[in-house]
């Protein structure tokens, strides 16, 4: 695997971890929304939980990207992999 593909799978972890914590909050936003307009509605309960997942694992795949970051730049150069934009 080049280095421009590590780098990749690494980023990837990063844009995954983003998009995890980007959607764990709006839907903690939307139960919410539904809980307080029907408190004893069980979806918006059941719905509650699935932010208390999303959050963690993104915050967990941020982390791990900050890591193997750091081990590739240590391994390999603050630049490898990276490439410059076409003019």
């Amino acid at each position: 695997m080049s280095l421009h593909e590590q780098r990749l799978q690494i980023d990837a972890k990063r844009r995954t971890g983003v998009l995890f914590c980007v959607l764990g909050g709006i839907m903690a936003a939307v139960s919410l929304a539904v809980l307080i307009g029907d408190p004893q509605s069980i979806g918006g309960w059941l719905s509650a939980v699935t932010p208390l997942l999303l959050v963690p694992l993104g915050i967990f795949n941020i982390v791990t990207y900050r890591r193997e970051l750091g081990a590739f730049e240590d391994a390999h150069g603050r630049d490898a992999g990276l490439q410059d934009p076409a003019a």
